[in-house]
């Protein structure tokens, strides 16, 4: 009898003992997918205080916050949507590595054989820039990175005290990073006309060259280029009013309200 309370008091104390690990297995909670994602991020600020884009053919828009951490990525074309499908981990890294994290991608998506192209670095209209080099510091860590991969890469970076009172770039900026984006020098083409403002938020260029008229539109807020047809008594004269005619899926910008008062047409000639 004395035996059997011994053993069935063993027997209870490892009923016990064995509930009691299993109560700990049972408060543990195996985070799902997202709630790892999560714990793993440090504590950062998610409130946006400026954004930029970043063109290389395709365009991502990348939003910071007050550490210039980037805190959101948005594709603004095609191009720069599959590049976001991809999903590169941009969330909370700076955004000197954004644009190196970004380089790979925007360079799969050229030609295998080009290995120089044209990169727009432009702020965004109201954004609170972390410092007075934040732009040059994209640039540079942009450029380094090209070099690391054997690009060679014509950066264009511009910040917000470089843009106009509307935020976009000015007719020579995008003069220059369209020429640079179709690798045009100064003995490929005879004359080139430009505006000297923006109309529906892009400014509009014919490029004459020994063979042929070419008309491009320039979006004056993210650098796409894109080819359009221009109503021929625009180039002509100085009448302010512009007809231009945009591809069918371009969704049109601002309009002429945003032209700067007392503006010309400009026309340039280039010559050896």
């Amino acid at each position: 009898m004395k035996h059997w309370r011994i053993a069935l008091s063993v027997l209870l104390v490892a009923i016990l003992m064995a509930g009691m690990f299993t109560g700990c297995k049972n408060d543990t909670v195996t985070p799902d997918a997202s709630t790892s994602a999560d714990n793993t991020e440090p504590n950062i600020s998610r409130t946006p205080v400026g954004s930029f884009v970043i063109n290389g053919g395709a365009i991502i828009e990348l939003s910071y916050n007050a550490e210039g951490l980037v805190v959101d990525a948005v594709g603004k074309n095609s191009a720069g949507i599959t590049i976001m499908d991809a999903e590169p981990q941009l969330f909370g890294i700076s955004c000197q590595d954004a644009v190196v994290t970004l380089l790979p991608h925007l360079n799969a998506l050229k030609n295998l054989q080009e290995n120089n192209y044209a990169v727009l670095l432009k702020s965004t209209p109201d954004s609170n820039e972390p410092s007075e080099t934040f732009m040059t510091e994209l640039s540079d860590a942009l450029a380094q990175a090209a070099t690391n991969q054997g690009l060679t890469l014509q950066i264009f970076a511009l910040n917000c005290k470089d843009l106009n009172i509307h935020g976009e770039m000015t007719s020579t900026q995008a003069r220059n990073f369209l020429l640079a984006v179709l690798a045009y020098g100064e003995d490929d083409f005879e004359s080139l006309i430009a505006t000297s403002y923006s109309v529906q938020g892009s400014y509009a260029f014919q490029i004459t060259t020994k063979h042929l008229t070419e008309d491009y539109l320039v979006n004056a807020l993210n650098g796409d280029v894109m080819e359009g047809s221009v109503d021929e008594s625009f180039f002509d004269s100085n009448d302010e009013d512009i007809d231009i005619e945009l591809p069918e899926d371009t969704q049109p910008g601002e309009d002429e309200s945003t032209q700067d008062p007392g503006a010309n047409d400009l026309e340039i000639e280039l010559t050896a």
